[in-house]
Order: C-alpha cells, then structure tokens, then sequence
C-alpha cells in the first residue's frame, strides 16, 4: 500500500514535469503541487538535518548547496535552452536572409563609394573650349560654339553613364535597406519574446527555489546557518545568452534611418 510519503513525492515533486518547459505561453503561475512539492522536498530534507552546516570539527562550511537545488537549476537550464531552441528553429530562415541582406548592402555601399570616386575624377577633367577644342576635317568651316557643344556631349556621356550606375546603386541600397529593416523587427522581436519567456521561466524556478529553501531551513537544526549558506546555491543564474547581444542579428547592425537619393547621396 502507497504510503503518504511515497504519494507526496510523485504526485506533487515539482522536478518530476516540466510545467513551464512544455508550455511556453502559460504564464508563469506555479500550480498547487509544485508548490506542495518544493516545500515537501525541503522540510523532508531539514528534518533529517541534511546538507551539514558544519565540518566534523564544529566549523561552518562557507556555502552549501543540495541535490534538489543543483537539480532545479538543471531543470531551468533545459527548459531554457527547449524554449530557445524552438525560438531559434522558427527565426532561422530571416536570420539567415538578414545577414545576407546586410552584407550585400555593405558590398553595395563600398560600389557606391567607389563609384562616387570614379564620378569625381570625371568631373574633373578639363571642360572642352574654343581655345583648347581640336576640329576634324569636317568642322574646319564650323563656328566655335558647335564644335565646343559637341565636344562637351562627348565630355558629358561618361557622366550621364556614371549617374545612372549610382542611382541605380542608391536605389539597391534603399530597397535592401529596408528588407533588413523589416526583417530585423522581425528577428528583434523574437529575440525580446524568447528574453522575456527566459525571465519567466527563470522568476518560476527560482520561486521554486525559495519555497524549498525556506521549508528546508525552517526545519534543520541549524536553520540560520543553512539559510545564509544556502542562498548563492537556491539562486538561478541569468543564462549566458541573455547577457549578450541577440545571435540572430549581424554584430553591429543598426537598420539604416536614411534614405539615398538618386544621385547617391545621403539626407
């Protein structure tokens, strides 16, 4: 016959279903059994006085920690990295066309800088006039000013050429500009979704935590003692990913609040 004992831990351990891992869009309220549980779990633990506060010679340990806690805060660690991979699988593809799209725009504005260049070194060649303009054996009767404007439609088609290579340069980069713009909401988004379910899952494991330290130190002999040791062991860390910038978004990307003109210039 199931004793008490025996009923309590498997209908109400906290660490026996993942009540939040599996259901990302539950909010994070802790059902009556884990909550149960945890502080089952701890004064189960405190009334056989374990973890020893002390060493064999009466010293006390500078930190303790338990079984039950290191296992709360694995079982945070998987729930977390379970939501995050499912973040991850659904944001992979305009990840993916993100970076693509910042580097082809990095590439496209390196053309247009070098185009620009090559604009200038036209535009500073000496200009055709009526001292400097040699005619053709056609042009010997014709007066200066004809065979000066022909010269200077001549003078002036690499220009019209290189024009129309930078605006059509500047039109690429506006138009990829805002596809990355577009895709990084996107991206950013799920980025602040998946840092926000990490805070939740992270308040309700250690929520956890506390129940059980406070049921576990209530009941150990050297409750005081074990509640100042044992509270760097009952807090869950930060996950390392949520301390640094998003993976899904190409270091120092900003999206462009610019816009280039036809002539390839910046307002």
């Amino acid at each position: 016959m199931m004793n008490y004992s025996t009923w309590m831990r498997r209908n109400t351990d906290p660490l026996s279903s993942d009540f939040l891992g599996r259901r990302t869009r539950l909010a994070p309220l802790m059902p009556i059994a884990h909550r149960l549980g945890s502080a089952w779990a701890g004064h189960r633990e405190g009334r056989k006085n374990l973890p020893d506060a002390m060493d064999a010679n009466g010293n006390a340990y500078s930190t303790v920690d338990t079984f039950w806690l290191a296992r709360n805060r694995e079982s945070f660690r998987e729930a977390d990295q379970r939501a995050l991979l499912r973040v991850e699988a659904r944001v992979a593809a305009p990840s993916r066309e993100l970076f693509a799209l910042v580097t082809l725009g990095d590439q496209q504005r390196e053309l247009l800088a070098l185009a620009r260049a090559e604009r200038e070194i036209l535009a500073a060649r000496p200009k055709p006039d009526a001292t400097t303009v040699k005619r053709g054996p056609a042009e010997q009767g014709a007066p200066d000013s004809v065979v000066v404007a022909r010269r200077m439609r001549t003078w002036e088609q690499p220009l019209t050429v290189a024009d129309a290579h930078i605006a059509g340069l500047a039109a690429s980069i506006v138009r990829v500009d805002t596809e990355a713009a577009d895709l990084h909401a996107l991206v950013s988004l799920a980025h602040t979704v998946a840092l926000t379910h990490s805070a939740d899952l992270r308040a309700y494991y250690q929520r956890r935590s506390n129940i059980y330290l406070r049921a576990l130190t209530r009941a150990h002999l050297h409750g005081g003692l074990l509640q100042a040791l044992g509270t760097a062991a009952a807090q869950i860390p930060a996950p390392q990913w949520t301390l640094v910038p998003s993976a899904w978004i190409p270091a120092g990307y900003v999206p462009a609040t610019t816009t280039t003109n036809t002539t390839g210039e910046t307002n």
